[in-house]
């Protein structure tokens, strides 16, 4: 919870407690409702552990969520002093700038600084701002 709230600027939404060892913890952008991004440890009662185990394998190649900033640099060496770890640098593509980092669970997301052209393109997608 620490790195969404006091490295990403997201706050608590919901936490809720179904069991033992069951919780799913939702976060989002201050003042905005949606999108909220669920928090949750994998049950392996439930899942089971080969299941679990090809997750984790794969979760730093695949993109969990794109965290929109107007300027990727600068919001890139700010987390970069924050201690975060990035897989690419800001790098320019035709849809902005771009910059990919780890949750500390090893999850992957994008640092995107959107063109204006591509940016009439997710018009209809719920986008918030990184911090």
């Amino acid at each position: 919870m620490h790195f969404y709230s006091c490295i990403l600027g997201l706050e608590k939404r919901n936490d809720i407690t179904f069991s033992p060892g069951r919780r799913l913890l939702t976060v989002a952008f201050q003042g905005q409702s949606r999108p909220e991004l669920a928090l949750a440890v994998p049950d392996v009662s439930f899942y089971g552990e080969a299941y679990l185990r090809s997750l984790r394998e794969q979760r730093s190649h695949t993109l969990s969520s794109v965290f929109v900033t107007h300027d990727c640099a600068e919001t890139y060496a700010h987390l970069l002093d924050c201690g975060v770890t990035f897989l690419s640098s800001p790098t320019r593509h035709l849809y902005g700038m771009e910059a990919l980092f780890l949750d500390p669970d090893g999850n992957a997301f994008s640092l995107l600084e959107t063109t204006t052209g591509a940016r009439s393109l997710f018009k209809n997608i719920f986008m918030g701002t990184a911090a």
